[in-house]
């Protein structure tokens, strides 16, 4: 059970709970947002584009990414 995340449903909640009350978000040039919640020791990627959720990843450092994608912190 991965970020304590059983269900569907769960999984659902756990992505709109990222993207409303993010760590941190990020756009790129493209107008793609990027919406980053730290929990445990992992990251949770929630990428929007065109007011839509395309996909969503765990992810352990996004620091290698933050330099080459995100050109604008948005909070």
């Amino acid at each position: 059970m991965l970020l304590g995340v059983s269900s569907i449903g769960e999984l659902k909640r756990l992505i709109m709970d990222t993207v409303a009350n993010p760590s941190e978000a990020y756009a790129d040039r493209h107008g793609v947002k990027y919406f980053l919640k730290k929990i445990d020791e992992r990251w949770i990627n929630v990428v929007v584009a065109k007011d839509a959720v395309k996909t969503a990843h765990v992810l352990r450092t996004y620091r290698k990414l933050r330099g080459r994608r995100w050109l604008q912190r948005l909070y």
